[in-house]
């Protein structure tokens, strides 16, 4: 019987890194893009570099894509074992992508198999300064190549790339699709817990000389528009995009995204 239930343990654990590196497994076997695990400071990191990105001699602007919070909590009052989310939105936009682009996984999601991770990093503190930090370490690597980056977020991810723009100073451009932009009032929002120890964007102002681009669906209930336009620093820079939601359906419009933010600056 014990060796039976070791057995079932094993299987079970097999089956849930299998669901946890399932987001990134496509692009692992393509030729198109680089997936690799980079230390930061102090967290590990999976990152997906697409072709332009690998390149040699690197100009203009690198694309920097940041996943939402994807599931953190299993139920309303039990933490996720792991916050990996079944699909990567922004790999998916990022595969779009022909120019240089770089996927940069959050802290202990995707697999990272880091030591380091435990629940608090993605519960309360997912935005905390030690996890920018890591962030911010990683594109440090990169960014120097570079003219300079766009920082392109969903959802918390959004809130992670304004917290990002805020601390550096060769960021030209950030990009939100549904972007938590006030992560107390969102928390109030939703009647949660306030994500205590985590920092909150609208309590860093960006610069006025990078630019905002802001997207919303008109449909999101996570992060409505109207509670958007209400905490944004710069609400003239919010676009509420129709017959859209949270998840549904950037992919489409994704293209087009990208043209109107190239077209707004050039190295």
């Amino acid at each position: 019987m014990k060796s039976l239930r070791n057995a079932s343990w094993l299987l079970t654990v097999w089956l849930l890194s299998a669901c946890q590196s399932a987001p990134l497994a496509p692009y692992r076997d393509s030729a198109e893009f680089d997936v690799r695990r980079v230390q930061g400071a102090p967290f590990l990191h999976q990152l997906v570099l697409n072709a332009r990105a690998r390149q040699e001699s690197k100009r203009g602007f690198l694309n920097v894509y940041i996943e939402g919070d994807g599931r953190p909590w299993h139920q309303r009052n039990v933490v996720a074992w792991d916050p990996t989310p079944p699909f990567s939105l922004m790999m998916d936009l990022m595969a779009q992508d022909e120019g240089a682009a770089l996927f940069l996984g959050r802290p202990c999601y995707f697999a990272s198999e880091d030591p380091a991770c435990e629940p608090i990093w993605w519960t309360h503190q997912r935005f905390a300064p030690e996890i920018v930090q890591s962030i911010d370490t990683i594109l440090d690597a990169f960014a120097m190549k570079y003219a300079g980056i766009r920082l392109i977020g969903h959802s918390g991810g959004g809130a992670l790339a304004m917290l990002l723009a805020a601390r550096r100073d060769d960021v030209v451009t950030v990009v939100t699709l549904a972007g938590n932009a006030d992560i107390a009032s969102w928390a109030a929002l939703h009647a949660y817990s306030p994500l205590k120890g985590s920092l909150n964007p609208r309590d860093f102002p960006l610069p006025a000389a990078i630019q905002q681009f802001h997207f919303v669906g008109e449909q999101d209930s996570i992060t409505p528009p109207a509670w958007i336009a209400s905490v944004l620093q710069r609400p003239e820079t919010l676009t509420v995009l129709e017959g859209m939601d949270h998840r549904c359906c950037w992919t489409e419009v994704w293209p087009g995204i990208l043209q109107q933010i190239a077209s707004n600056d050039t190295p």
